[in-house]
């Protein structure tokens, strides 16, 4: 199961929950957190901000949070996205360039790969035609991670 209570602590600044990870883990999740909606945040850059080599980065987040830094990245803007899409204002474009995607293209083809239905089916489906509030598909998000 993915620890994401870490995540969001660390990021948020309450990361006293998470002392089972190391100082290191705790580092990158912050720098993570700091960067991850800007379009030009990737692993690369990633690796220059913490100092740390890909195959670093790569073992030292997965064995203290069971997933790969890019991995976590991509969950955190989806999860950014749900609330982007009960704003009706937003286009798909706008929301992708928002929570960190280089291209429309990028994010539709990572949405569809993690929930098997486009950005613009899951918004007419989900806010529209069955008016689910964002608290109940935040609530789905959470259980997609187990």
């Amino acid at each position: 199961m993915f620890p994401f209570y870490c995540i969001d602590c660390i990021i948020n600044g309450r990361d006293n929950r998470c002392m089972k990870h190391t100082y290191k883990a705790r580092k990158i999740i912050k720098t993570i957190g700091l960067n991850y909606r800007k379009n030009s945040f990737n692993i690369h850059v990633l690796e220059l901000l913490t100092k740390t080599s890909r195959q670093q980065l790569h073992e030292i987040i997965t064995s203290n949070y069971g997933l790969s830094p890019k991995k976590i990245i991509t969950y955190l803007r989806l999860e950014d996205s749900f609330e982007l899409f009960a704003n009706n204002n937003l286009n798909i474009y706008e929301i992708s360039k928002r929570i960190g995607f280089t291209s429309l293209r990028n994010f539709r083809k990572v949405f569809i790969s993690e929930f098997k239905i486009t950005p613009t089916e899951f918004r007419e489906e989900i806010f529209q035609k069955n008016n689910f509030s964002l608290e109940v598909y935040k609530l789905l998000y959470n259980m997609w991670l187990r």
